[in-house]
């Protein structure tokens, strides 16, 4: 066992830890806010990248060791698939969010969410862009929901802020549009997905299922991916850049833990899937729902990425937690 290692490990858990703890007693309000504050927080980070985008990534660097690309937006995090990412969590979010009562708050909720989609496009994260549907889906299933619960009930009609969002958005796919046929960074952006096949990470995934495959079903032990994978990368895939990821944490996770990991995993979704549909009140299932696309956000982009490597993303991933659990009132 390494010290240095398990240490790190530890300390990488105790922000996400302390969100759990001192948010598992919050009250549905509160719980609301805090997944408001989530929301206005991305928006925040769209636009600090917005302003380092606007000088081709050369004001407002964060991180001194990462070359940032000039045509891709950061914002406050290194890796842009962690950027995107939180985006589309904070999209699940929106689209799960009880409709405020006050016109300012609905506002500023749609102009987020306009941002938040701009902001998953120019991050040129092709898992970031795929993830988009999850909040659309989510946001169409609830969009179908509530006009049909409303004319059940006889509730007042909301076509006005339906065509409203309409056109904010059919506004944003038409500037997406011009700018995917003028070479801007949309192009740039869906470019991407014709370049997959030239990626080294099919070639790396094989070398890490083959890996696993040495490992089973005990693991080789956890953070020894590192040491593990370059014993078996295929010699015709060595390149002059180390692995020191799978980019896939799936794939890490069963090098790493075995078939333990797997049931952890299994359990861990099992349980996160439950929380988000077990019944309620209404609005509160919508922000269930909302946490729990934000989760299978996470867990579809760890299949090709490593977001839960990042401690904000993780810190967020608490956050989404915290919103599946009862609330107070409830278990009172």
């Amino acid at each position: 066992m390494n010290p240095v290692r398990t240490l790190l490990a530890f300390c990488a858990t105790l922000v996400p830890a302390t969100v759990i703890v001192v948010g598992h007693g919050l009250g549905r309000a509160e719980k609301r806010t805090l997944a408001l504050t989530v929301v206005f927080a991305c928006t925040a980070i769209f636009l600090f990248g917005a302003i380092q985008l606007s000088t081709s990534n050369s004001l407002g660097v964060l991180y001194e060791h990462v070359t940032l690309r000039p045509s891709i937006l950061y914002g406050t995090l290194a890796n842009r698939n962690s950027t995107a990412v939180l985006f589309v969590i904070a999209l699940c979010l929106v689209a799960g969010f009880p409709w405020p009562n006050i016109t300012v708050t609905r506002i500023a909720l749609g102009a987020a969410a306009l941002l938040l989609v701009l902001g998953t496009v120019l991050t040129q994260s092709r898992s970031g862009i795929a993830l988009l549907a999850l909040p659309l889906v989510l946001a169409i299933f609830r969009l179908a929901w509530t006009l049909r619960s409303g004319r059940n009930k006889g509730a007042p009609s909301m076509a006005r802020e339906v065509w409203i969002g309409i056109a904010a958005i059919g506004v944003l796919a038409a500037a997406v549009a011009v700018s995917a046929t003028q070479n801007g960074r949309a192009a740039d952006s869906l470019a991407r997905f014709e370049t997959i096949a030239d990626s080294d990470r099919p070639e790396m995934w094989e070398d890490a299922t083959y890996t696993a495959g040495q490992y089973w079903p005990a693991g080789a032990g956890v953070g020894t991916f590192d040491d593990v994978f370059q014993l078996h990368e295929s010699l015709e895939y060595v390149g002059p850049l180390r692995a020191g990821r799978a980019h896939s944490d799936l794939i890490e996770l069963v090098i790493e833990g075995g078939i333990l990991a797997i049931v952890l995993t299994a359990a861990w979704l099992a349980w996160c899937a439950y929380a988000s549909l077990r019944p309620g009140s209404v609005e509160n299932w919508w922000v269930r729902l909302g946490a729990g696309a934000g989760i299978a956000a996470l867990f579809l982009q760890s299949a090709l990425d490593y977001p839960l490597r990042n401690l904000s993303v993780l810190a967020v991933a608490a956050v989404l937690v915290v919103l599946l659990i009862p609330s107070k009132e409830r278990r009172s």
